[in-house]
């Protein structure tokens, strides 16, 4: 359970609060706050925080995806840990949806802005858990 809230919770967590607390209010998940009527509350929370200046843009922009491949990843990782050849097609599938994501803002299929630093940051998200849940445990155990 640990691994869990380690490489899963946390993770998806945080990429949630920054989406929550910085981010541009057209977003779907507003629509979602909306829907369960926390609205108000989240506005006052986001009105009170003042350091949102001094945060790098990447982190606030590029980050929560990198945040949420990492803990789809790892997710696929250790759910699937005695089963090579599924975790490996579901890693994969992951990371081909993520980037294809991507790639697609630069072509105006899929709403957003394309950033070579959401890409990068993607695949970095890919690779962490890949290398701690995977490759050093060689290949068998996450």
């Amino acid at each position: 359970m640990k691994k869990y809230l380690t490489h899963v919770i946390i993770p998806i967590f945080f990429g949630g609060v920054i989406y929550l607390f910085f981010r541009d209010e057209n977003l779907l998940m507003f629509k979602w706050i909306d829907c369960i009527g926390i609205s108000n509350q989240l506005n006052f929370i986001k009105n009170n925080v003042t350091f949102t200046e001094k945060l790098p843009v990447f982190l606030l922009n590029s980050l929560p995806d990198a945040l949420w491949v990492y803990s789809f990843v790892s997710f696929c990782l250790l759910v699937w840990k005695n089963n090579k050849t599924v975790k490996t097609i579901l890693v994969f599938i992951v990371i081909i949806i993520s980037i294809a994501g991507e790639i697609g803002q630069c072509f105006f299929i899929i709403p957003g802005t394309f950033d070579i630093i959401d890409l990068c940051l993607i695949f970095v998200g890919f690779l962490i858990p890949v290398t701690i849940l995977y490759i050093s445990k060689g290949g068998y155990y996450a």
